[in-house]
């Protein structure tokens, strides 16, 4: 089933025109098709491709709030293409709903006909800011998958415009957007994001409404924001620094257990992608590799230098079998450990 896409743009007269192409292009693809709503635009989506809703409203000719519930039927390849540039501040989740499947059906192979919600994988909520640059791109969905979303979507003039509201904060957003900021530390903002859904659009003064969450979404961001400086100010990272250093730093302080993606993108103010991403730019290799690096550069060390036994040293640097460790060096060196070291100890 497809979407009338004159029937959809009519219907869309509700949002500014500049603001369509953020969200278009995922409608037509999810077989769109539009419901009456008190403000804002809803959508039933009943694609081949997966189902769900979606509901939007606009702030301003220049900020946009979207919501949207997707349940994936197979996997398929999400077009977008934006014609503006623009920042998000969203709150994303997912679960494979094949797992939650799976775990129904174990319950009744075990005689019982009820599923206690407890034994539900919860939907894991991320708030993430980061930017959108105009132009195509696809994004691989996976099958039976449940995504659920809920972005503030703003062009640059409308942060230029709503700064005077946020005082001396303002100029700690544009940074964050442009680097990619994690803020799952800020309960607050994920209590906000959450409380922007379409219940309210049956409110009196509902434009209102969504404008003070907006708000307050982006005073709450700025003021974590300014919180985690005090706290960890040698962690800020500006647009235009390398961030290898900081992630060898990272990793050397604790090769036996280094922090994981997820805390490295936290310590440096970025989303995990575009900490993969920039620290790719940089080195052309993964953080994963450079981490095998370090932990092969460590061990040379110590097997020319000590007398720790192979499986001391593969203990030191985060193997919990010698067997691993020596699987790793032999890949790189062409010999096991214990030879190297026979080679090259002084």
């Amino acid at each position: 089933m497809t979407a009338n896409p004159k029937t959809l743009e009519a219907d869309l007269a509700r949002i500014p025109h500049k603001l369509w192409s953020i969200f278009l292009p995922q409608l037509r693809q999810f077989g769109a098709h539009t419901v009456p709503m008190p403000f804002g635009v809803a959508a039933h989506l009943n694609g081949t491709a997966a189902s769900g809703w979606f509901w939007a409203c606009a702030i301003d000719d220049d900020c946009l709030v979207t919501t949207m519930h997707l349940v994936t039927r197979r996997p398929f390849v999400l077009h977008e293409a934006p014609d503006v540039d623009y920042y998000v501040l969203g709150m994303l989740s997912s679960v494979d709903t094949g797992l939650v499947n799976t775990m129904r059906r174990e319950r009744r192979d075990a005689g019982s006909n009820t599923f206690d919600g407890a034994f539900l994988p919860s939907l894991e909520r991320n708030a993430l800011a980061f930017s959108m640059r105009r132009g195509p791109r696809e994004f691989e969905m996976p099958a039976d998958s449940l995504h659920d979303s809920c972005n503030i979507c703003m062009l640059p003039s409308f942060l230029e415009r709503v700064g005077f509201l946020l005082g001396d904060a303002a100029p700690r957003l544009t940074p964050a957007f442009e680097q990619g900021t994690n803020l799952n530390k800020s309960n607050r903002l994920l209590k906000i994001m959450h409380a922007i859904d379409p219940t309210g659009s049956t409110r009196a003064g509902a434009a209102l409404h969504y404008r003070a969450l907006v708000l307050d979404a982006l005073a709450e961001m700025a003021s974590h924001l300014r919180e985690s400086e005090q706290r960890y100010p040698q962690a800020q990272l500006r647009a235009d620094e390398h961030i290898a250093d900081s992630v060898s730093a990272a990793l050397l302080a604790s090769l036996a257990d280094p922090p994981s993606l997820n805390e490295l993108a936290e310590r440096l103010y970025l989303g995990r992608t575009r900490l993969c991403q920039r620290f790719r730019e940089e080195t052309g290799m993964s953080i994963g590799e450079h981490l095998s690096r370090l932990r092969l550069a460590e061990a040379k060390r110590r097997l020319e230098r000590s007398d720790e036994t192979v499986a001391d040293i593969a203990r030191a640097l985060g193997y919990a079998h010698a067997s691993s460790f020596s699987t790793m060096f032999l890949r790189h060196e062409g010999m096991g450990p214990a030879a190297w070291r026979a080679a090259h100890r002084r």
